[in-house]
Formats: C-alpha cells, structure tokens, sequence
C-alpha cells in the first residue's frame, strides 16, 4: 500500500474587530506565513496539503496524476488559497494568537470585517480504493470487439482541524468507458489504458474539488434574467456546457434539541438547471424538465448532480424510451 501527502484543509474566516492593539501585519506571522494565510478584504480561504492513500495498489504514475488533477482543480476555482501541509500548524498556532491578544473577538457577531483573518478549519484525508481500467474483448459472429472500462473510486473525510470531528464524508465514483474493435477471441484482462483513464481522473478530481466548493462557498442563482436565462456564480473553470445542476430552496435552520447545535437548514428540491454557456466569473443556465424560470429566484442553492445520479438519470431515461417502443406492439 502506497501513501502519498495529499489532505486538504480549509480555513475558517473570522472578523477582525478593531481593538486598542494595532491591526496585525504580515510582520506578526509565522514564518513563511505571510499573506497567503491572511487576506484582507477578501473571503478566500486556505487549503493545506495532507495524506491520502493508495488502497488500489495502483502504479505510482495514475496515483501521482490524480493528486495533481486534485490540486489543479482546487486552485482553478479561484476560491482558495493552496498551502503545504507543514504550514498548518504555524496557521493553527497564528489564530490562537490572535483570539488571546483580543485582535480576532470570536464572540462579537457584529463586530465590522474590514478585513478577514484565516483561521485553522478542516481537514480533508483520502483514500483511493479503485483506480484502472478493465479491457473485456468479446466476439460473435466472428465480430471481435474490446470495451474498455476505468473507475476511480475515493472516499473523502472532512475533518474540523481543532476538534477533530468529522462534518462531511463523500464517495467519488467515476466510471468512463470506451469501445474499440480487436481480434475475435474472449478475455478479461486489467491495464492501464491511457485515454480512458485520464478522463476518469479528471472527473474524479473535479468532483473532490465540487464538494470543498460546496462546503465552504455553495453555489447560488445571481439573476434570473426576463429572457428566462438563470445566472449562476460558476466560473468557467467550475461549469461546463451541457452539465446539469440541482436547484433547492433553502428554509429555515434546524437545531439540535439535546445540544443546541446547528444540523443545517431544511432544502426542497425544485428541479434542474442545464449550463448553456460559461464566463471567466459566471455561468448561465437554463430551467429543463418542467422547471420554469418563474420559479427560481437569487440565492437558490445549486449542486452539480454527481456521477452517480447521472448514471440513474441515464438508466431512467433508457428504461422509458425502451418501454414507448415497446408499447407501440
């Protein structure tokens, strides 16, 4: 089993409430801190580098790339501020600081954000469970053909970095396939197929990505435009033509009877969007499958539908076109 440093840790923005003491300064940081963990006027957060670990046995050459497309995606959605992991604990150590020598006041909700200070928050460890590609080759007829089928599978822990409790856990399971002619014969065979492969790890690594965005900046509806176009706060790093998002409307917050603590706030589902053209800031959508535009309205929830749901939408669709031509006979 191989392990290679890759955890992810968002941080955590809190308000800098003038106090008697002089505002910090780059100065005040740790060393090799600087900006990167403290950006004023700004809400990007920090992502630290961890672990994840190689439970597929996977070549070294696959594994690396999926580190890296992770990485990549993270940093092109303009929203974080990617660190190495043995800064974290210099960010953890800043933020005490600041909260003892009262420049960061926690507890004062109203207090003004000229600036923000980024705090320790989570942590995000991996682990690969499946990643290659299958080759099956059939014949009949003495027709030979060769499917090619690659799978990426991870889960994903998201872990608050101070108190060590889990607040999310998500599986990414990409499946991409290929078909290509071969020699008449049957065989099952595992081998890394390049084409095919490196597009499972692209989608993989874009969905690790999907749910740090979804946690820390969920995606909302900007404007619904009179022409029924729906403006979406996604790059075009984030969005792509053709892909589908799930729009909910958030009700109220829901609270922990026995602890008090906040468990979220209720969402109802209405329907699905379905990008139609992408903008280096934002994205532009419309309302499909019985959705109307009248019923959106900014700051609506949007979630890309993930692979797996895609797959059901797909076997859904299959299914009901298969069964209108059947009851034509």
């Amino acid at each position: 089993m191989r392990m290679l440093h890759l955890a992810l840790a968002t941080m955590l923005a809190l308000p800098l409430t003038p106090r008697a003491q002089p505002p910090a300064t780059d100065a005040d940081l740790p060393a090799e801190v600087g900006t990167a963990a403290v950006t004023r006027g700004t809400n990007r957060q920090v992502v630290a580098l961890g672990s994840f670990v190689n439970k597929a046995d996977a070549p070294d050459s696959a594994f690396n790339t999926l580190v890296d497309r992770i990485k990549g995606s993270i940093v092109n959605t303009r929203k974080f501020e990617v660190v190495e992991q043995n800064r974290l604990k210099e960010l953890i150590d800043y933020r005490a600081k600041m909260v003892d020598t009262g420049i960061v006041d926690t507890q004062d909700n109203n207090a003004p954000t000229p600036g923000k200070v980024m705090a320790a928050g989570y942590l995000v460890y991996g682990t690969v469970l499946s990643l290659g590609t299958k080759e099956v080759d059939t014949a009949s007829a003495g027709l030979a053909s060769r499917k090619h089928e690659s799978r990426v599978e991870l889960q994903v822990e998201i872990t608050n970095a101070e108190s060590g409790k889990v607040v999310a856990s998500k599986t990414v399971n990409v499946i991409r396939m290929a078909g290509t002619t071969a020699t008449e014969g049957q065989s099952v065979r595992s081998t890394q197929n390049a084409d095919v492969l490196q597009e499972a790890i692209a989608a993989a690594a874009q969905e690790v990505s999907n749910a740090l965005v979804d946690l820390a900046f969920p995606a909302k509806i900007l404007r619904v435009s009179p022409n029924g176009e729906i403006i979406l706060n996604l790059t075009a790093e984030q969005a792509r033509v053709n892909e589908l998002y799930n729009v909910f409307q958030t009700g109220d917050e829901m609270l922990d009877p026995d602890t008090g603590e906040s468990l979220g706030a209720e969402e109802t589902f209405l329907g699905r969007l379905s990008i139609v053209r992408t903008s280096p800031k934002f994205s532009y959508a419309v309302a499909i499958e019985g959705l109307y535009p009248q019923q959106l309205a900014a700051g609506m929830t949007v979630r890309r539908v993930s692979e797996e749901e895609l797959r059901e939408l797909n076997a859904a669709k299959k299914k009901k076109a298969q069964q209108k031509f059947e009851s034509r006979f």
